[in-house]
């Protein structure tokens, strides 16, 4: 719906259009407070007889339309850092898990590298954390018997691109193919103008123009990728192994898009392809077929 996180989650959740009238068109958008009537996604569920869950990141803030939800909605660490700072400075030995990366900070923001790649388990990092509980839950509502609706919201494969060694090594960076249209959009309107985001991590040599940065990026994002591909393959399994499968519908959505140097643009924040698409894939239990679009 719209380039930016906190918006897109805001509009889908609700039904209601990031920009009709002026309400989600900021990172930080919270639909409780610019569409208190709105009757949420998870809360119609709620009030239809669901137990309903949610994991990660569902809302950008943890506290936005917390009565949609049947239990407190659930973060490894919580994104709402009012008076606290930049999330990405105070959660940083959470995020960070190699030593090296905690010798390389940003001096202006105190994040860390753009990238890393630790030799951990899938669970060190929060996405695997919030996997765990997914589990969890799916077994919790196995045992009470209850129609539920569970938010499992990972955050890669978001910046900063960090992963398991594992998923970094199924690619070899040397054989990933850059964008072939590293190239200035002519005619282009002042406004779509490339995404700074980035600027906030360390260790960003070349970006947004040298053939290293992209390749590095793109290996990063890549490996990410496969990092939530394995997650939700977990969840998926243990849908099956509780015998869930036969009467539970899964949705996978994505908020934004996210170019990968095309145009030598890198992160979200314009109105282009690449930052406006966004994956959808629809599993019925009723049907061996999946809906794609």
């Amino acid at each position: 719906q719209v380039p930016v996180c906190g918006a897109s989650r805001a509009s889908l959740m609700t039904g209601i259009r990031p920009n009709y009238p002026a309400r989600f068109t900021e990172a930080g958008s919270r639909a409780d407070r610019e569409a208190p009537k709105a009757i949420t996604l998870a809360r119609h569920f709620k009030n239809n007889g669901y137990h309903t869950i949610s994991n990660g990141k569902i809302f950008h803030y943890v506290a936005d339309s917390a009565a949609s939800w049947s239990e407190k909605p659930w973060r490894v660490y919580d994104y709402d850092t009012d008076k606290k700072g930049d999330w990405g400075a105070y959660h940083f030995d959470k995020i960070w898990l190699n030593p090296a990366s905690k010798q390389t900070i940003n001096p202006q923001t105190g994040r860390g590298p753009f990238w890393e790649m630790a030799d951990v388990p899938d669970n060190a990092y929060d996405d695997g954390k919030t996997a765990e509980k997914t589990i969890e839950d799916l077994r919790r509502m196995k045992d009470k018997h209850l129609p539920f609706f569970i938010a499992c919201g990972f955050s890669k494969p978001h910046l900063p691109f960090n992963a398991p060694k594992k998923y970094y090594d199924l690619y070899d960076p040397a054989q990933i193919d850059l964008a072939d249209n590293r190239f200035p959009i002519t005619g282009k309107p002042p406004e779509c103008t490339n995404s700074s985001e980035i600027h906030n991590y360390s260790l960003v040599p070349g970006w947004p123009d040298k053939e290293a940065f992209h390749r590095q990026a793109r290996h990063a994002y890549y490996a990410c990728v496969s990092y939530v591909d394995a997650l939700i393959g977990k969840i998926m399994a243990e849908l099956k192994a509780l015998d869930l499968d036969k009467n539970t519908i899964i949705v996978l959505w994505g908020d934004h898009g996210w170019p990968l140097g095309e145009h030598n643009f890198w992160g979200k924040h314009n109105t282009l392809n690449n930052a406006l698409r966004v994956q959808l894939i629809v599993r019925m239990p009723c049907s061996k077929q999946h809906l794609r679009t």
